[in-house]
């Protein structure tokens, strides 16, 4: 039950991202892995990580590390 379900869209610097996979509940501070979906360069597909940083009502926020 602690599985992320559908996608959690975020910002890496001006990347639009969504969560790929996550060790389990969301929690700021977390870490995450993502997957770039949109974005304007060719960063989209590629995977990175990110530390979950804020919260605005259904969206978490996270900064790239």
């Amino acid at each position: 039950a602690n599985a992320w379900h559908g996608f959690l869209d975020t910002l890496v610097g001006r990347e639009e991202c969504a969560i790929m996979e996550s060790g389990g509940r969301a929690r700021l501070g977390n870490f995450a892995s993502v997957k770039v979906t949109n974005g304007e360069t060719a960063a989209i597909g590629a995977a990175c990580q990110l530390r979950l940083t804020a919260r605005e009502g259904d969206l978490l926020i996270g900064e790239a590390i």
